[in-house]
């Protein structure tokens, strides 16, 4: 691979910008059937290893979609209950007076 084409894969892939549309692009140029070196497919396009497994597990799973950040763990939702506790106890003490 010349370092020309491997500087327009770069720009290619990152003027994408959408993480879904980035998965797309490792999926379709990672294949069984053509043998790329690993470690130069992640060099060119500055990603982990991690990145480029991800992109397939969610193309054989057929949810290429970008869920990160979407779901509020366990401590979030317990600080947004006591918040929601706490203004109205606030409230109920504001009325008293």
């Amino acid at each position: 691979m010349s370092v020309e084409f491997r500087g327009q894969q770069f720009v290619k892939f990152w003027e994408l910008g959408a993480y879904d549309a980035q998965t797309t692009f490792i999926a379709a140029h990672v294949s069984e059937k053509l043998k790329v070196c690993r470690a130069m497919f992640v060099r060119t396009l500055s990603i982990s290893t991690k990145r480029v497994d991800t992109a397939l597990k969610k193309v054989r799973s057929d949810s290429v979609i970008d869920k990160r950040g979407k779901k509020q763990d366990k401590q979030t939702l317990q600080e947004e209950r006591n918040r929601h506790i706490d203004i109205g106890e606030e409230a109920r003490r504001l009325m008293r007076n």
